[in-house]
């Protein structure tokens, strides 16, 4: 059954620690709802450099305004953990970060994908070695991955070469792809909702679900990964309403996709995914294009990650992307006194340094479900 080899696959992700400890199978795999909550946080000065000797001592977190003890703070710097992380070495299963790349060639024109492809394989040439790499496509017929987590990075560009795209399904460029995808993700999408209109607004539903869906497909992948990962799209993104026009140009109709949104980003944060867009289209020359925009803004935000857009230089986008994720710190902590009912809890985080500014996610969900760790 494909769920079976996905669920199998995804445990292979996690690293060899766990599968060193066997448990019995009755043996239940947390012993205790007590929740932790592990924070991702990048510090810049007002210039954007990093500032790389933050103390915990030097920060403020509050819980739902609710002031929490900083159990463990930690500084990521190359990928690594800078200590210790609940007693595990500088180089155990939690100290490198995870790299994400996802190749949209769903939402992306013909013209721009070869740009896109060759930014993924000049970001192999940045990451740390050892620091382990997964590439996924988002093609016409859904999610794909092309390589699991991987440090060989001479497999990865590979791939990337054999990759020469799709055509989106507004139809501009010739509809070929050869790739060799390991396996599909399709099953664990959610069912996209009915379509109904003109062809053009049923084409940009489509796609719309069909990326958050593919969003959503990662998360749920790497969730029980321990540590942080950043997820790098290389995309043209696309619009979170739609509307659809008459002849005569006054609108029909609309449609809002922000609900979905905000359940694709829940469960990113409950991931503990940073999602970094990268706008593969160069210079924003259309109203639609700053559209697209402002979706991979409010996207990055809601992540604590960061969008990239409006150059025609990819590669240094991609450079620029895993610079910011790579200094960064996580912090974890053990809220007190909160209730898991479902409920938003919005983090903030203040520092008592002058000038410094910190980019976080705001929040998690309180889900008595997941109430082992956020």
């Amino acid at each position: 059954m494909r769920i079976g080899f996905l669920w199998c696959a995804a445990l292979a992700v996690i690293g060899s620690a766990q599968a060193q400890q066997p448990t019995s199978q009755t043996e239940p795999l947390f012993r205790t709802t007590t929740r932790t909550v592990e924070v991702s946080v990048v510090a810049t000065w007002s210039n954007g450099s990093a500032v790389r000797d933050l103390t915990k001592d030097e920060l403020r977190l509050l819980d739902d305004n609710r002031e929490q003890a900083i159990r463990m703070f930690d500084k990521v710097q190359n990928g690594r953990s800078g200590g210790r992380r609940g007693g595990e070495p500088q180089d155990g299963p939690g100290a490198r970060r995870l790299w994400i790349l996802l190749l949209d060639a769903l939402n992306t024109a013909w013209s721009d994908q070869m740009y896109a492809r060759r930014a993924a394989a000049g970001a192999l040439d940045q990451i740390q070695a050892g620091d382990r790499v997964a590439m996924f496509v988002l093609v016409g017929d859904g999610l794909r991955l092309l390589h699991d987590f991987s440090s060989d990075y001479a497999s990865l560009k590979a791939l990337i070469a054999r990759f020469s795209g799709e055509s989106p399904r507004d139809g501009s460029g010739p509809h070929a792809t050869s790739y060799s995808a390991e396996f599909s993700y399709s099953d664990l999408l959610q069912p996209n909702k009915p379509t109904s209109g003109p062809w053009t607004i049923i084409r940009q539903r489509q796609n719309i679900l069909d990326t958050l869906d593919a969003l959503t497909a990662i998360a749920r992948l790497v969730k029980g990964a321990p540590g942080q990962k950043s997820l790098l799209w290389l995309s043209a993104g696309f619009p979170l309403q739609i509307e659809e026009h008459g002849a005569d140009g006054g609108t029909l109709g609309s449609e809002s996709f922000h609900n979905e949104a905000v359940q694709t980003m829940r469960e990113l944060n409950a991931a503990n995914v940073s999602l970094y867009p990268i706008d593969a289209r160069g210079l924003a020359m259309s109203s639609r294009a700053y559209i697209n925009i402002a979706t991979m803004i409010e996207l990055a935000d809601q992540t604590g990650g960061k969008a990239y857009y409006n150059s025609n230089g990819l590669t240094s986008m991609v450079r620029a992307a895993l610079d910011d994720s790579r200094d960064s710190y996580v912090l974890t902590y053990a809220p007190s006194d909160i209730q898991d009912d479902g409920r938003f809890h919005r983090i903030r985080l203040r520092t008592s340094r002058r000038g410094v500014q910190l980019r976080y996610r705001p929040g998690y969900y309180a889900d008595a479900r997941k109430a082992a760790k956020r």
